[in-house]
């Protein structure tokens, strides 16, 4: 029976090897595939790392362009306000040039008016130096 026994043996140690072996290899390559997942996660954090220290730098400088907004809404309020004079002054000056405007029609007018009845007079004037026969000059 030793016999037998040692043949069964050699058969479990055949079929053991057979079997152990595919699956060994499939540890092997599982092994691999996590080390080469591990240099991958490896060179993410890296990546991340990298993206996080862009993200300050861009936090830091958008805090800057909050401060610049800031100034830039304070200068436009004075820009407003600036305007906001200059068009009162504007109309100030329209509504004053208006009755400038409207006074010079009023003298233009009367000017005609005056010329007019000069040249009435004038033709009054010769007419009764003509009937006294007085000799106007110029």
């Amino acid at each position: 029976m030793p016999e037998v026994t040692e043949k069964i043996r050699t058969i479990f140690r055949e079929e053991g090897v057979r079997l152990i072996e595919p699956l060994s290899k499939a540890i092997q390559r599982t092994q691999d595939d996590i080390l080469y997942i591990k240099n991958d996660v490896s060179g993410l954090k890296g990546d991340v790392s990298s993206l996080k220290s862009d993200v300050s730098g861009l936090k830091s400088d958008m805090s800057g362009v909050k401060v610049d907004i800031s100034y830039l809404k304070s200068d436009m309020s004075d820009v407003k306000d600036d305007v906001t004079g200059i068009r009162e002054v504007v109309d100030s000056h329209t509504v004053t040039l208006d009755g400038m405007a409207g006074s010079l029609e009023i003298m233009r007018t009367e000017l005609s008016v005056s010329k007019y009845r000069l040249d009435r007079h004038e033709g009054w004037i010769s007419k009764l130096a003509e009937k006294t026969k007085l000799k106007l000059s110029h």
